[in-house]
């Protein structure tokens, strides 16, 4: 079974170590490979004979996307690149042909539409690497095409799905099957749900850059899974190039609750999530008990290159976080937070909790994520964090217990802006509001002047100054890329994005 691996080139999965997402970017945008460049310029350097377009064995090549489609609507095309394919112009063809691009590495930058009975084969080698950039996405009209994606472990078929009703019965008659999704979604006509749509999955699901909105689930049951998977338990699986847009996601008491899942154990890749997700309170002893995050709950898996925004709140004693609620990687999976970004308010009812005590995991809320035992890395929150009485409230993390046995850091390279406020008895931090485990923090910090934390040493609500925990203000943060930023973990500036505030190229903010 292809697990994300199979999707995600190393030079980006490498952001867990602190390698640079912008250099592989930068690789990408040079040219730097004898790339085969599909776009409206005349063919050069590659060669048509029958049904198969190669590239020539020296130098880059053009591929015209006219000629192409040309060819594709009377007969099936294979395109074979020396070393990487750039797919740079709309590919759309309503013919019976099937398009295959076969290089060791695919960059697919401008939409693939297979407006047709056609299908389309991805066949990527050596390290297995593919890329839908941010204004791609692959479209499918029938889902009766074929799809299928070949790497040196041999090639897999997925099956088509078009809504969230197609999505969940087609799993349920095969849990750890490959499925990807044929065109954007709007599950409004759906109405509300009163449970997960799919209770729990172990295969993978490519959303192909497509969207899936107006998402609705209400699960009044106490000690749910909810999210539009309940809970993804896959082996080496994963969920990539997914977009969820104004879902509104809710649970009980003791709820694990995400935008995509309620809880996860597949890796994560360039998924995003907007819109209302909320969990209730935990009750006296419950286990894991409330639990929300814009993306995920209870996180055991690998998180990357995705952001979330809206608003993430919970009830008394629950644990919240603009991107995962908990992070809870253990010594059977490869748990962590990286490359993401979230601009959710995060807000937590905790009101006059008497049975709630500051220094414990409950009652924790942070802009990225809210109780956290793995690494984040390379990450940013900008909404507002806010708690009732006796809470643990962090810009970036609200509660951290991060260790490693070699000492590493494994909370950094990462900041937060808004505000933080909690109520009487609550561990207030500009960065991390309650540090079980300080000695594994680098380079983070948070905005003295949006937090409403001017105390330099506040970065973190029970330890003045905090090792690696350093207050900036707007302008300082404005004015270049603070210690331990830089491309080769994964960061940028500009005066025209984010405010002029750093921010990760790999996953633009939205404009």
């Amino acid at each position: 079974m292809l697990s994300i691996r199979d999707f995600v080139r190393p030079s980006l999965r490498n952001i867990f170590s602190g390698a640079g997402i912008a250099a592989a970017v930068s690789v990408f945008a040079t040219g730097a490979q004898a790339t085969l460049i599909i776009s409206t310029a005349p063919t050069s350097n590659v060669t048509c004979t029958s049904n198969t377009c190669t590239q020539g064995k020296t130098g880059s090549g053009v591929l015209n996307v006219t000629q192409l489609r040309t060819l594709l609507a009377s007969s099936s095309v294979q395109v074979d690149g020396k070393n990487r394919i750039s797919v740079d112009a709309e590919i759309t063809w309503a013919s019976v042909s099937t398009l295959t691009l076969n290089a060791s590495e695919l960059t697919i930058n401008q939409p693939i539409a297979v407006a047709g009975a056609g299908g389309l084969t991805l066949q990527y080698e050596g390290f297995n690497q593919l890329l839908l950039g941010a204004k791609s996405n692959i479209t499918f009209w029938s889902t009766s095409s074929n799809f299928t994606i070949i790497t040196i472990d041999g090639a897999t078929s997925y099956t088509l799905v078009n809504s969230v009703a197609m999505l969940a019965s087609d799993i349920a008659a095969k849990p750890d099957g490959n499925y990807a999704l044929a065109n954007s979604y709007n599950a409004s006509s759906d109405g509300t749900y009163t449970s997960s749509p799919v209770p729990s999955f172990g295969g993978n699901f490519l959303g192909l850059n497509n969207t899936i909105s107006h998402l609705s689930i209400k699960d009044t049951v106490a000690g749910h899974q909810v999210g539009l998977f309940g809970e993804l338990s896959g082996t080496e699986s994963s969920i990539s190039f997914l977009h969820l847009k104004d879902v509104r996601v809710q649970g009980a008491s003791d709820s694990q609750v995400g935008g995509l899942a309620g809880v996860c154990k597949e890796d994560l890749f360039n998924i995003s999530v907007s819109g209302a997700v909320s969990t209730g309170k935990s009750t006296s002893g419950s286990e894991p008990g409330a639990i929300a995050g814009g993306l995920v709950g209870l996180n055991y898996g690998g998180v990357e290159n995705s952001d979330t925004a809206g608003t993430v709140k919970g009830g008394r004693n629950a644990i919240v976080g603009g991107v995962v609620g908990e992070d809870d990687m253990n010594s059977s999976t490869e748990g962590g937070v990286s490359a993401v970004y979230s601009t959710a308010t995060v807000s937590l009812n905790s009101g006059a909790c008497k049975s709630c005590s500051v220094g414990g995991p409950e009652n924790a809320a942070g802009g990225v994520v809210g109780v956290n035992y793995g690494y984040v890395n390379s990450a940013y929150a900008t909404g507002a964090v806010t708690g009732g009485s006796f809470a643990n409230l962090g810009g970036l993390i609200g509660w951290d217990n991060s260790t490693t046995s070699a000492g590493n850091y494994v909370v950094s390279n990462s900041y937060s802006t808004d505000s933080v406020t909690g109520e009487t008895g609550s561990s207030v931090g500009g960065a991390i509001g309650f540090d079980k485990a300080p000695g594994y923090i680098s380079d983070v910090y948070w905005d003295t002047t949006t937090s409403g934390i001017t105390n330099s040493s506040q970065g973190s609500g029970n330890i003045a100054n905090d090792t690696g925990i350093a207050g900036l203000t707007t302008a300082q943060l404005q004015s270049g890329l603070p210690a331990g930023f830089n491309s080769n973990t994964g960061w940028a500036e500009s005066p025209s994005v984010n405010g002029g505030l750093p921010y990760l190229p790999a996953i633009p903010p939205a404009k």
